[in-house]
């Protein structure tokens, strides 16, 4: 006699092979489709900048600032709702003892860099802050996902 594993797996919790779950509500059904915005920011000594050479294409991006609270700023299309976001160092600014924190909005991402050899969160506004995460290949990544 063979049985199917759903009815295998559900004889072993003891449950009846015919129970089903129905979806929790709220959740979005499979046809809706997500948001999704992603590239690379290179952190130039003249400036931020979304990288979009052979090598990086980015997606949704629109564009890139500092805050004049002293954040990188990552303009995209939007979210319509927040799902998910990451923004992560690169290398180069690993290796200097930078990480990066993240507040993801609908239609942009705002990011904060600490400096574990200063013991604080720089201040992009400031020539020394910038200029100490600042190099040809110095990068972040970034990925931003809406909710399904």
């Amino acid at each position: 006699m063979s049985i199917s594993r759903r009815t295998f797996f559900a004889s072993l919790l003891g449950a009846s092979a015919a129970v089903t779950v129905a979806p929790t509500a709220g959740h979005a059904s499979i046809s809706d489709p997500a948001v999704e915005v992603f590239g690379a920011v290179r952190l130039l000594t003249t400036g931020p900048d979304i990288l979009n050479d052979a090598n990086h294409t980015p997606y949704g991006l629109t564009s890139v600032e500092i805050t004049t609270t002293g954040y990188l700023q990552i303009n995209h299309t939007d979210l319509l709702e927040v799902g998910f976001a990451s923004g992560n160092a690169d290398e180069y600014l690993t290796n200097k003892g930078i990480t990066i924190g993240i507040s993801q909005g609908f239609a942009y991402a705002r990011l904060a860099f600490y400096s574990s050899k200063l013991g604080r969160t720089l201040n992009l506004n400031n020539a020394s802050d910038y200029a100490s995460i600042a190099a040809s290949t110095s990068n972040i990544w970034f990925y931003a996902r809406s909710t399904d």
